[in-house]
């Protein structure tokens, strides 16, 4: 989990490498990275593990990187949106231990929070 992220945005040096030219003859030329069969999983195991820190903490921040990788490559704007993503990966990566508790206490506290903040259920 944790170095399983870790090791990912390591990684991101090698997979900003598979960006492509795309356009020419009177169409704009753009760097494109959506249709890459090695970014597309890169892609989806980032996912897996934010989801995964989501779930666990309901964080703002991991939702918003979230929204980037699920919504933001889409050929045109694949630049701007692995740069946003980078820098917010970057940033979980400088703060990793926020997302990750470090003993069985801290996970208690972790779950008592997640539970607090669900709506209670109402049966009729």
């Amino acid at each position: 989990m944790k170095q399983d992220l870790m090791k990912l945005i390591e990684n991101m040096g090698q997979i900003k490498k598979r960006f492509h030219s795309v356009g020419g003859q009177s169409m704009p030329v753009h760097n494109i990275i959506y249709d890459d069969s090695e970014f597309s999983l890169w892609k989806q195991e980032v996912q897996l593990e934010l989801q995964e820190i989501f779930d666990r903490t309901h964080d703002q921040f991991i939702w918003d990187i979230l929204i980037i990788v699920k919504q933001g490559f889409n050929s045109w704007k694949d630049e701007k949106s692995f740069n946003d993503l980078q820098g917010g990966l970057q940033a979980i990566y400088k703060n990793i231990d926020k997302y990750y508790p470090k003993s069985e206490q801290d996970t208690e506290l972790l779950e008592e929070n997640r539970m607090a903040i669900r709506k209670p259920k109402i049966f009729m």
